[in-house]
């Protein structure tokens, strides 16, 4: 199904959890220490994540812990 551009916010959600996901699992990085980074608690960490509800300076910072390239940081804005 073609992507929708009304809905374009949700896609963009989508896309970067699976990304954050993907990346965290390949650095072997287990939620609680990305939750740790940012100074939030495992569950309210949780909670975020399935809506993807994160400040600037928290998304910063998890895209320092996760080492994200300059490749996929660009590809993260242009989702």
């Amino acid at each position: 199904m073609p992507r929708v551009k009304a809905l374009r916010i949700k896609y963009m959600k989508e896309d970067a959890k699976k990304m954050f996901k993907c990346k965290r699992a390949e650095k072997d990085m287990k939620q609680k220490a990305l939750a740790e980074a940012i100074e939030l608690s495992p569950p309210a960490f949780s909670i975020r994540f399935k809506k993807f509800d994160f400040d600037f300076e928290q998304l910063v910072t998890m895209i320092q812990e996760l080492e994200l390239s300059d490749e996929e940081i660009l590809k993260l804005m242009k989702i």
